[in-house]
């Protein structure tokens, strides 16, 4: 049985909300009624007003782009399988000569496949397991903005051979920095815009030069191999640093596409570079601010707990002094939890994921464990529990012990006094299924679509005394997902609320 990828719904429009929608006529390929129509609501939400045909099959698809023209589409990898997937129909669009542009969407992240698909000729490749919407719109527009240059690139090649003085004003036309080499990669011309951004006095001073010379090290390796596709005749793409000629910090998305002569050989190469600093720059703010975390936070604060810990071991103190004590190592306690919530977070969003270490483990003792701890919390609450003699599994213990302590902690946080709160664990079809369930108000159907997103809170009104800065559910499906698996939540008036986690038993999906 096939698996679903897509377990929340993306964010419906805000009612009332004024945007400028982008149109775009799309086809979106996939076997799957529910995937297509998630696909549609992303696109929706990233900003598109989305025109879509739909298809079942690779052989259907094929007919309709040869019939009719779409700005892009989007197919799913794993179509019709085992007879076709999106590879067989990303080369039959490519050898019938459509040139729409292709974003491929697959249950699983497979960096070879990615790597034949992009040289089969796909604008780009995304996990359906990580998909958002401000990640769809991103690669929906870099794909079409990428199609645009090459579709001028193809308008502009006759021009290009029979006036010098169109090309310049070709490129002068685009604020990117395009340049135009021959086949030997030195540099021709170079667009206004480019000259501006590399910081050239005069463009006499480069002209003529070799292109690989700009690149340094690993990046001069991948310029070498992205300029040799496109000799080849195929675009060659890579990203990369270099400098301007003033030595300010700058990085490129490159793109090489070869401009063919009347004989269809490669003759010159279009370059077309994208500033991408910005972006770099963000990342390397992540990146420090996980050290700041891990280090110039988490060391003094584990000397205030320590030092607060060994004081309340003090025979002879006082209720007041005791009293103190206490708040200070359970705010001590509330801020470590938060710095642990940080660095999860900083990693799945640099890294793609929380990294796990697997072990033979009980889940059945590990949700015990953790009962028991969580019901020392709240001593007023009820945690009623539904656990196996034993249920073995091949897991990261710590990291399932910290999804159940979010979910019971949020599922007694947003449900009234009073009422009980359940937690079972059983076993079918080779998975562990956690189901976690509390009464109470439910979550708004507007809300759902964004529950497991970080910053975010299903209600305005909270414990201000709690830990939560809104990454819990985050950091919960991140974990689910390094297991290989899936959590899911239903929320109504009748039946309450009940977070649903399936992980494979044996660590492989």
């Amino acid at each position: 049985m096939r698996q679903k990828a897509f377990v929340v719904a993306v964010p419906a429009a805000v009612p009332g909300e004024r945007r400028s929608l982008e149109p775009l006529r799309a086809l979106i390929v996939d076997d799957d009624e529910f995937d297509r129509m998630t696909v549609k609501r992303m696109m929706l939400s990233a900003g598109f007003a989305v025109r879509a045909e739909e298809c079942e099959s690779a052989a259907s698809a094929l007919r309709l782009l040869e019939a009719e023209s779409f700005d892009l589409v989007l197919l799913d990898f794993n179509l019709n399988l085992p007879t076709y997937d999106g590879l067989y129909v990303v080369r039959a669009l490519r050898a019938r000569g459509v040139r729409v542009p292709v974003v491929v969407l697959t249950g699983q992240d497979n960096a070879e496949v990615a790597v034949e698909l992009m040289k089969a000729g796909a604008s780009d490749y995304l996990a359906k397991s990580s998909l958002s919407a401000d990640r769809l719109g991103h690669a929906l527009r870099s794909a079409l903005r990428i199609h645009r240059l090459e579709e001028e690139a193809r308008t502009a090649q006759e021009a290009l051979r029979a006036s010098e003085a169109l090309n310049h004003s070709v490129l002068a036309a685009s604020g990117d920095c395009i340049k135009l080499l021959d086949l030997s990669g030195r540099l021709l011309s170079l667009s206004q815009a480019g000259q501006c951004m590399l910081e050239i006095d005069d463009l006499s001073t480069v002209v003529g030069s070799d292109w690989l010379d700009f690149w340094k090290d690993a990046d001069r390796v991948a310029a070498e191999a992205a300029l040799e596709r496109a000799r080849a005749g195929e675009p060659g793409r890579f990203v990369g640093h270099c400098p301007s000629m003033k030595g300010k910090s700058l990085w490129w998305d490159v793109l090489l596409t070869p401009i063919r002569g009347v004989d269809g050989r490669p003759e010159r190469i279009l370059c077309v570079s994208r500033d991408m600093t910005a972006l770099k720059q963000r990342e390397s703010f992540e990146q420090q601010l996980v050290g700041i975390v891990s280090h110039d936070l988490r060391n003094p604060l584990n000397a205030i707990l320590v030092s607060a810990d060994l004081l309340l071991r003090k025979e002879g103190l006082d209720e007041r002094t005791v009293k103190a004590m206490s708040r200070i190592r359970s705010a001590g306690q509330r801020a470590a939890r938060m710095i642990r919530d940080l660095l999860d977070f900083t990693q799945a969003r640099l890294g793609g994921s929380i990294p796990i270490t697997r072990a033979p483990a009980d889940l059945a003792s590990v949700c015990g464990h953790v009962i028991e701890e969580v019901a020392l919390a709240w001593p007023e609450r009820r945690i009623v529990p539904s656990l196996p003699a034993r249920l073995d599994a091949y897991v990261d213990a710590d990291r399932i012990a910290q999804v159940l302590t979010n979910l019971l902690s949020n599922a007694l946080q947003y449900s009234p006094a009073g009422t009980d709160v359940t937690a079972a664990l059983r076993e079918a079809d080779g998975l562990a299924v956690l189901d976690i369930h509390n009464h109470g108000t439910p979550i708004p159907e507007g809300f759902l679509p964004r529950l497991f997103e970080p910053l975010q809170r299903a209600t305005a009104a909270h414990d201000r005394s709690s830990r939560s800065i809104g990454l819990g559910l985050y950091i919960v499906k991140q974990l689910v997902r390094a297991h290989s698996g899936v959590i899911e939540v239903v929320s109504t008036v009748e039946a309450g609320t009940t977070f649903t986690v399936r992980l494979p038993l044996t660590g492989m999906a």
